[in-house]
């Protein structure tokens, strides 16, 4: 036999913190009720293992897998807010080039600066920054820009 690390195949590397502790709250509870009902003399007290174990259990732990899912949503940043403040430093520079704050080599080594790829999932722009004819304005065409 070789070497290689054997998993039990009970063993489940899936279940988070969380659902472990729901998993095994639902279950003492589904048990606790279950042989309550049984010393009190109830004749019905297995209905309790079906329903708790096939029904109960499932939704707790649906539950809890809904209730991280939607955790890490809201803490995952979305693309948008980047690209939000992304837009936003772009037109601050344009906008000072345009009042004439800044020279046109000012304004190309800042956009430069500001576009730099300096991470992997950087594109650069499609078109370098140019002066439009109809307005003293600068237009900018990117992909995609990253502000340190």
């Amino acid at each position: 036999m070789s070497e290689s690390r054997r998993e039990s195949p009970l063993q489940d590397d899936d279940d988070t913190p969380l659902q472990s502790i729901v998993a095994g709250v639902t279950t003492g509870l589904v048990l606790t009720v279950a042989f309550g009902l049984l010393a009190l003399g109830v004749s019905w007290f297995w209905v309790v293992f079906p329903v708790g174990l096939g029904g109960l259990l499932p939704v707790a732990m649906g539950l809890a897998k809904w209730y991280e899912q939607r955790q890490t949503d809201h803490q995952t940043p979305t693309l948008e807010s980047t690209t939000t403040a992304e837009e936003e430093a772009l037109e601050t520079l344009r906008n000072r080039y345009a009042r004439g704050e800044i020279d046109e080599a000012e304004f190309e080594r800042r956009l430069e600066a500001l576009l730099e790829p300096s991470r992997s999932r950087m594109l650069r722009p499609t078109q370098p920054a140019r002066r439009s004819k109809s307005r003293n304005r600068v237009v900018v065409r990117q992909r995609s820009v990253c502000v340190d």
